[in-house]
């Protein structure tokens, strides 16, 4: 038997798990199809309302601003420079969120166009290229028939490996097939050359709640055997961000 863990960093609430501890026989097929369904979820409750729904009252009142509530800059009169050099008017829209329906503000129409849903879910391991890739690489199967593409280091590492999900929503009343793009990337590439051992215990010199998640997810003993005077890893820890 062996383990995985993975936490989701989310802004949409789930029904799926956004931790996950798990110790057990075949953790690669399980963390697969929990990450799948995960994904899937999301990106389907965040598509909910493409559309901004018709402003209230109170809505109506607060789009009068001239602040955009992504870049906090003044809309009136504000302008934006095409890559051809062409100027075209930075227009007000209604922000709102795909998700909920729930009017946010009004924002510049480039603003809110930057601010659409991402194409693509990174999914970080500690020194995944020389480790946790080489099991994922034969589990991307059970996330189905999409396109896969990796970008090698050498024979040995990839340094990052890339899969096509496919999933279906209801929009306007018809279903439509959407695809998002799971990356699996390591970690240790966006930091110092630094042991997660070494990251953890400078973290716990501070105090124990910079773990805020792994507090809220364990209990009192799991947290005896995990924190020593310097932290002890679990052999497969994976982080999930959105």
């Amino acid at each position: 038997a062996s383990s995985y863990a993975y936490k989701l960093i989310s802004d949409i609430v789930l029904i799926n798990k956004t931790y996950k501890l798990y110790r057990g026989n075949d953790p690669m097929t399980d963390f697969m199809l929990s990450i799948k369904d995960l994904i899937i979820e999301y990106f389907s409750k965040a598509q909910q309302y493409p559309k901004c729904p018709k402003l209230n009252k109170e809505e109506k009142e607060r789009h009068k601003r001239n602040t955009c509530v992504i870049c906090g800059k003044g809309i009136a009169g504000s302008k934006w420079i095409t890559k051809d050099g062409i100027e075209i008017k930075n227009k007000k829209v209604a922000h709102h969120s795909h998700a909920t329906g729930e009017y946010i503000g009004p924002a510049h129409r480039m603003c809110n166009l930057a601010a659409r849903v991402p194409s693509f879910v990174p999914i970080f391991a500690h020194n995944a290229s020389r480790y946790d890739n080489h099991f994922i690489v034969n589990y991307l199967h059970l996330l189905g028939d999409g396109e896969i593409s990796v970008v090698p280091k050498n024979d040995e590492e990839y340094i990052s490996i890339s899969k096509r999900i496919y999933y279906n929503i209801i929009q306007d009343d018809e279903e439509i097939t959407r695809a998002v793009e799971v990356r699996f990337l390591d970690s240790c590439r966006f930091m110092m050359s630094t042991s997660l051992d070494e990251l953890g215990s400078n973290l716990l010199k501070e105090n124990k709640s910079c773990f805020k998640h792994l507090l809220h997810n364990t209990s009192t003993e799991e947290q005896n055997e995990i924190f020593w005077k310097e932290i002890k890893t679990l052999e497969k820890n994976f982080s999930v961000i959105l």
